[in-house]
């Protein structure tokens, strides 16, 4: 299987910019220069309607989603809505939105819930603070993030994964590959069942090789690295 790789844009650019930059990585399509890796793009929310992905193989991602498919919810946006616009899958749990956002494991297993009732694909988010890591606590933190998102789905191949250590995002430097891996076998386990887990946390050009040559790392999710076209584009090159 291909590895994979998530680039999540967060709020670095405009509608303007998005539309730009996947513009720029459709050529690299067309010029078949993506090195065997599936990618999948998460731009905000109003990006979405203008990056029109239904002629290429680069898939789209939403980076969160509402807890329903319809209701009362002020500022939700429903999964059904995000697969109408061509979101095949949606970042949940991210660290940002634990810590930012105060949400719990409880309201991202009804967003889990919520994206597969709309058939759009979880990629869900789990990892440990800096403080967690030094109390030894992380397979702890982990296992109970992990557990959380498993009891809502029936089928545990129904998700993805991502292994992102809330201390290594955005400080350059990513956790040692081999570390991370034994994380990502920890995932596996507890799921008892074919899914696929990737690594996000200062992920670099640099480091995408060696992380991906893991036997237990299927793929990156990379936040501010990828909202520029030449370190997105490096990270596909490197990436074996």
């Amino acid at each position: 299987m291909k590895p994979f790789i998530i680039a999540n844009w967060k709020q670095y650019l405009s509608i303007k910019e998005s539309a730009k930059l996947f513009a720029q990585l459709l050529q690299l399509d067309r010029d078949s220069k993506m090195n065997g890796v599936d990618l999948i793009i998460a731009p905000s929310f109003v990006a979405l309607p203008v990056l029109d992905a239904a002629k290429t193989k680069i898939k789209i991602a939403a980076q969160d989603c509402g807890a329903t498919l319809v209701g009362a919810h002020t500022g939700a946006v429903s999964p059904t809505d995000l697969r109408i616009l061509g979101a095949t899958h949606v970042i949940l749990g991210h660290s940002e939105r634990r810590a930012e956002y105060f949400e719990t494991d409880a309201l991202i297993a009804e967003k889990i819930k919520a994206a597969r009732a709309a058939k759009v694909t979880p990629i869900v988010c789990v990892g440990e603070t800096a403080a967690e890591r030094a109390a030894k606590k992380t397979r702890v933190v982990v296992g109970a993030q992990v557990r959380a998102a498993l009891s809502a789905v029936k089928d545990p191949s129904e998700l993805i994964f991502a292994y992102e250590p809330r201390w290594a995002i955005g400080m350059g430097t990513a956790v040692a590959p081999e570390d991370a891996a034994q994380i990502h076998a920890y995932i596996k386990d507890l799921a008892n069942a074919p899914v696929r887990v990737c690594y996000g946390g200062s992920v670099s050009p640099e480091n995408i090789a060696a992380l991906l040559a893991e036997k237990n790392i299927d793929g990156v999710l990379i936040g501010g690295a990828s909202a520029k076209f030449a370190s997105l584009a490096a990270c596909i090159k490197n990436a074996k």
